[in-house]
């Protein structure tokens, strides 16, 4: 059963802004250290990285409302080998995901010249 819905449209240059200003506090509090990794790897950073807080927006909206203490460690937007990306909670989020019976999350990710959208679907079973 769906249990929630959540979306997100990000302009690439506001990462890249942050990117240009050398702010790796905002990176190091907004993206694990898998997500810096893979990131790591990527030709277009901007893009990944605006590409996952797209997701974890679009993620914190289907989860209906910002939990208390929320980190934004706490959700990471990774990609299998495929390249098919994948939600992992933890923490707070991981906490509100279950006492709301959500037990997946699919996400869909896309992007064209200038912005990226992201799409989350909470399914699980209501409490």
């Amino acid at each position: 059963m769906i249990l929630g819905v959540g979306v997100d449209i990000l302009e690439v240059s506001r990462i890249s802004s942050c990117m240009d200003a050398g702010s790796p506090a905002f990176f190091r509090r907004a993206y694990s250290p898998a997500e810096r990794e893979e990131a790591s790897r990527r030709a277009d950073k901007a893009r990944y990285y605006a590409s996952r807080f797209a997701g974890k927006e679009a993620v914190l909206k289907c989860l209906g409302t910002v939990p208390e203490g929320l980190r934004w460690c706490d959700i990471e937007i990774l990609a299998r080998e495929s390249g098919t990306p994948f939600v992992r909670l933890s923490g707070q989020c991981l906490a509100l995901a279950r006492s709301r019976g959500i037990q997946y999350i699919h996400l869909s990710l896309s992007s064209d010249t200038g912005c990226v959208i992201a799409f989350a679907v909470a399914e699980g079973e209501p409490i």
